[in-house]
């Protein structure tokens, strides 16, 4: 299989793996592949989400949300700006977490125009809640 078979197989296989994975449980969280013409790697990053441990908005916790609840502060983040939104380079973005063993694109986004998740530094972050606040 080369890279080009991969790709057209890949929304179909990850929808079968997702639906396993939703049996169990756990959500999948990225893919990775490489694919050269001879040999290949595929990796998918799953975890666990405990559907009994809610936040207080009700909504499943996952380790992002977690992480920004305890480490935001010593990022020089705000605690409350958990699902808050922004605005960044003429799009808006929502906070939805906090990688803690990123150095530099450690806050978790989501774009609101497609709802694709993304990673943020945390001066980009910062910087669109200060303009939120100048405009208000």
């Amino acid at each position: 299989m080369n890279l080009q078979q991969f790709r057209a197989i890949a929304p179909k296989l990850d929808d079968d793996i997702a639906a396993v994975l939703k049996k169990y449980g756990l959500e999948r969280r990225k893919r990775n592949a490489t694919i050269d013409d001879r040999t290949g790697e595929i990796s998918y990053r799953m975890t666990l989400i405990d559907p009994a441990h809610k936040g207080a908005d009700g909504k499943a916790t996952s380790p992002e949300r977690e992480t920004w609840k305890q480490l935001a502060a010593l990022y020089g983040l705000k605690p409350e700006w958990l699902d808050k939104e922004f605005s960044a380079g003429g799009d808006r973005y929502k906070v939805t977490g906090l990688r803690g063993k990123a150095s530099k694109n450690c806050v978790c986004i989501t774009r609101m125009s497609d709802q694709s998740k993304r990673v943020s530094t945390v001066e980009m972050v910062i910087g669109g809640f200060a303009r939120e606040k100048a405009a208000a």
